[in-house]
């Protein structure tokens, strides 16, 4: 991977800027960080099975290439990384 150190600074900047608007916004809630973290790990995972199972099978749907351009658009771009 690319710029990882990069990468690593930025999220640690967006996650103390999210600890701190939970902290301001949900004072009396300890545990909405590992809550929201788990939530944001399971989109990441669900995404990823989505785009593996389009990129395999969105050429065998019309409906996929015939109605949802951005759709593959972004199934192209993921086969090609």
């Amino acid at each position: 991977m690319k710029h990882r150190d990069q990468i690593e600074k930025l999220q640690a900047h967006y996650l103390q800027i999210l600890q701190c608007l939970l902290q301001v916004n949900h004072p009396d809630e300890s545990l909405i960080l590992p809550k929201i973290l788990s939530i944001l790990t399971e989109m990441r995972n669900i995404t990823n099975v989505f785009y593996k199972t389009s990129s395999q099978t969105a050429g065998n749907l019309p409906l996929i290439k015939d109605s949802a351009p951005l759709l593959m658009e972004m199934v192209t771009t993921v086969q090609h990384e």
